[in-house]
């Protein structure tokens, strides 16, 4: 069994790094869609929901279309109860 580590507050916080520009945002959307699609389950992804959510707005569309194939993913690992306990607490 292979056990991967994503550290969530490392991922959201590179999303609003200024420094990162578009091609490194789709970049990391891109590399994080591809780790999620490794997993079965991750609740943790849960908290990446709003910064990813906040990349559907972005100037580029590389970025945006990226986002949107990362969201599936974190909707797909994270359990239902836990999207709908975000939801109702926006």
């Amino acid at each position: 069994m292979i056990v991967y580590f994503l550290q969530v507050s490392y991922i959201a916080a590179a999303w609003t790094d200024a420094k990162l520009g578009a091609e490194g945002r789709k970049d990391l959307f891109e590399w994080l869609s591809k780790q999620l699609s490794r997993l079965t389950e991750f609740p943790d992804a849960v908290q990446l929901l709003k910064p990813a959510s906040s990349a559907l707005t972005d100037k580029s569309l590389d970025v945006r279309k990226a986002a949107e194939t990362c969201i599936a993913e974190i909707l797909r690992v994270c359990t239902q109860e836990t999207v709908e306990k975000l939801v109702r607490d926006v």
